[in-house]
């Protein structure tokens, strides 16, 4: 009984020093997220037609820091193009 609560105990330990780890690593996305943000300021794109369909195939983004933001690294950025 004792080595059935000793090892529900360690298990217990183990998964809250995880949710602990996990809620700081998001804490920290988050806060990157609000004050490291960029604004875009304009965005155009080139329509072509590729197979007889309407296709965008060049897009230029123009962006400028967010009120507040410090130097923003756009080395490794990624964009994510939804299209409606």
């Amino acid at each position: 009984m004792v080595l059935v609560a000793a090892i529900a105990a360690g298990v217990l330990i183990n998964t809250a020093g995880f949710l602990q780890s996990s809620a700081e690593q998001t804490g920290q996305q988050s806060s990157d997220q609000v004050t490291n943000r960029l604004q875009v300021t304009s965005a155009t794109g080139q329509i072509g037609t590729v197979s007889g369909e309407d296709r965008v195939g060049v897009v230029n983004i123009s962006v400028s820091r967010a009120p507040g933001a410090g130097n923003i690294d756009l080395s490794e950025t990624t964009i994510q193009w939804v299209d409606s």
